[in-house]
């Protein structure tokens, strides 16, 4: 017998409910209508519940049933209305809208939450001025917004304590290290070289004797030259001395040359020996004659010369070039020979020399004139072209021009050749009247220059001008490296004030150092006022805008003579000292004159 249909239904229905347990069909959703509404028959205007979300979220959260109606035809039902179904969860409420028991998941944050915060370099969060700050989260929590109240990281402000680059580097022309050198008699260290692996080469004067890290150095009274090199790591490789046991003899400047040799330069009264044989000078005994000699090193074999006559002569200043040429600035006061030209002074004359990498004489130039001219200084820049610093009184005489002086002052000069000696171009003081000495040039990265001196009155050179009150002041004038002036700055006040050396970095930050003495503003407003002479080094930035100034002195006096900038991240001063000094590295006193001293600040 066949079996009915509805019973053959029921059997279905029966297996299913049996089988709900096991399968999991409970968690199966039987809607009472699709989203658009059934056809089935219905009383009209009956309701009845309707859900079309995903089965167990019905209640959950915000979702909830709504009502469809069935429709007045009495064929089936209207959609469902008032019915919510699942949706993205809004992170601006605290409500479930997805429906499944756990409010924002997913979320960024919570709006009106806060989080640390910091979006500077990694290491320099908490390092000198810099800390982090609070990002809170924004309305509806998609995201936190801009951390807020952090300090970061920005250029060092030297006129305050904080570390605003937050590297815990001390900077600002802090003291890395200080040195004392020297016994009984002056000592004095009087000119420095470097080259790009921060060597440094060291020249001066020395009475008495001192050890430079076990190299001990002994001058003969009245003074005999020295010359040492110290190497990258900070200690001395050597250091000798040069002279006539009985005539004073100094080295007025050294540079680096190649091959870690040192070049010096300077004078002598007596016989010397540079490890060439002896030079005997030709206005021995009494006069001073000038020497240049190249010492140490793996590269070249030593090579010294004197230049000069039975007058007086001496070299001032020394700079190797690109190729290992030699190049030294002095005063002339009789004839010097070459072989190639002599230089006649007509009274003291300045005069420039270049000789190539085996020394052989490549040109010489004078600066002559009626009454005094002088060079003392000299830089090279890195295809081979000099620039002299120096001054004359009255006229200023060259193989190019003459240049009269009014008033019969003194008057700042500097001065630029090419590679072959040839005039490019010449600066000077054009202040009538006034008094100027240029002591100082240095040649920065692109062939820029920076001349250094000292001045009275007013001081101009074209659009570079500077004025003062009274005493002695000290100038420093930036140049194109075509000569046009960039700035002028003054180290002024109703003291006195000097300019020794002057060095630039590869960034164009200009060093000066120099003494001062009585009230003294270096740019920064501040006025010092030492009752005795003070050293200090002040950088400015390659605009000409004050940057720091650290000022060597105390209950001693401190006469710094040169500085360098060293590659390896420190500027490197040298001069003399006497009395007790501290400089934040332990006191440095003197053996009852003046001694050597040697320091290295951070830039």
């Amino acid at each position: 017998m066949r079996a009915s249909p509805l019973r053959g239904v029921g059997a279905v229905l029966a297996l299913l409910a049996a089988c709900n347990g096991v399968a999991g069909l409970d968690d199966l959703a039987f809607h009472d209508e699709p989203e658009g509404g059934t056809d089935e028959p219905c009383t009209p205007g009956d309701t009845r519940s309707c859900y079309n979300g995903p089965a167990k979220t019905e209640g959950v959260g915000l979702c909830k049933a709504g009502l469809a109606t069935c429709r007045a035809t009495g064929d089936g039902y209207e959609p469902c209305v008032g019915e919510t179904l699942p949706a993205a969860e809004d992170c601006g409420t605290d409500a479930d809208e997805s429906c499944d028991g756990t409010p924002n998941e997913g979320c960024p944050c919570e709006p009106g939450a806060t989080m640390p915060c910091y979006s500077g370099p990694a290491g320099t969060e908490g390092i000198g001025a810099c800390h982090g700050g609070t990002q809170v989260c924004l309305e509806g929590g998609a995201s936190y917004g801009p951390c807020q109240d952090e300090v970061l990281p920005t250029s060092e402000v030297c006129s305050t304590a904080e570390d605003e680059d937050c590297d815990a580097v001390p900077e600002c022309g802090d003291v890395l290290s200080a040195g004392a050198f020297g016994t009984v008699g002056p000592q004095t260290i009087l000119g420095l070289g470097v080259n790009a692996a921060g060597e440094v080469a060291v020249a001066g004067e020395l009475e008495g004797l001192f050890s430079l890290d076990g190299n001990v150095v002994s001058g003969a009274s009245p003074g005999d030259a020295f010359g040492a090199l110290r190497g990258s790591n900070g200690l001395f490789v050597w250091a000798e001395a040069y002279g006539d046991v009985s005539m004073e003899d100094h080295a007025s400047d050294a540079a680096m040359g190649p091959g870690a040799s040192v070049l010096l330069g300077g004078g002598v009264k007596g016989p010397v020996d540079f490890g060439t044989g002896t030079l005997t000078p030709q206005g021995f005994p009494g006069a001073l004659e000038g020497f240049v000699a190249r010492v140490g090193g793996s590269q070249n074999a030593p090579w010294a010369t004197l230049l000069g006559d039975a007058a007086d002569q001496v070299v001032h200043a020394v700079a190797a070039g690109p190729a290992g040429e030699v190049f030294v600035v002095g005063d002339n006061a009789g004839t010097i020979t070459l072989g190639m030209k002599d230089l006649i002074a007509t009274n003291t004359d300045g005069y420039l020399i270049a000789w190539d990498a085996a020394g052989v004489p490549l040109y010489a130039y004078g600066f002559g004139g009626n009454k005094l001219q002088r060079a003392l200084d000299v830089a090279v820049d890195g295809v081979g072209r000099a620039v002299v610093a120096g001054y004359a009184q009255e006229e200023l005489v060259t193989d190019d021009f003459v240049l009269g002086i009014v008033g019969g002052t003194s008057m700042a000069f500097v001065f630029a050749l090419d590679v072959n000696g040839t005039y490019r171009w010449m600066q000077n003081d054009k202040i009538g009247g006034a008094t100027s000495t240029g002591t100082s040039v240095a040649v920065g990265p692109g062939g820029e220059v920076y001349f250094g001196g000292n001045f009275q009155g007013d001081f101009a050179m074209d659009v570079c001008g500077l004025n003062t009150a009274t005493g002695d002041d000290g100038f420093l004038v930036a140049l194109s490296s075509a000569g046009d002036c960039q700035f002028a700055y003054a180290i002024g006040g109703s003291g006195d004030q000097t300019v020794t050396g002057v060095a630039v970095d590869v960034s164009g930050n200009v060093f000066v150092t120099g003494s001062f003495k009585g009230n003294t503003d270096f740019g920064d407003g501040n006025v010092l006022s030492p009752t005795s002479w003070d050293g200090y080094v002040l950088k400015l930035d390659a605009l000409g805008l004050f940057q720091w100034v650290r000022v060597l002195g105390g209950a001693g006096a401190a006469y710094p003579n040169d500085l360098v900038w060293s590659p390896l991240g420190r500027v490197v001063v040298g001069g003399a000292f006497d009395g007790d000094l501290d400089w934040g590295t332990g006191t440095l006193s003197s053996a009852g004159d003046l001694d050597a001293f040697l320091l290295d600040l951070t830039p």
